[in-house]
């Protein structure tokens, strides 16, 4: 399971969409469907560290396996 599925999970958890994570992060809507939609193994680590704090979610969430 790549970041992009973890995402997507974390999404699916808080109830929220891609567009409210994108408000909430400040990164493009157009980067977040691309790493979701891929779901990138990697990302940059300043952008994993906005959507992790935009989550509420430890960075760890995003590359432990499986995630807990």
């Amino acid at each position: 399971m790549g970041i992009g599925k973890r995402i997507k999970l974390a999404l699916s958890e808080n109830g929220m969409s891609i567009k409210a994570l994108a408000e909430k992060s400040g990164i493009s809507v157009n980067t977040l469907y691309s790493i979701t939609k891929r779901d990138s193994e990697r990302i940059d680590s300043v952008a994993l560290d906005k959507i992790a704090n935009a989550l509420l979610l430890p960075e760890a969430f995003f590359k432990s396996e499986p995630p807990f």
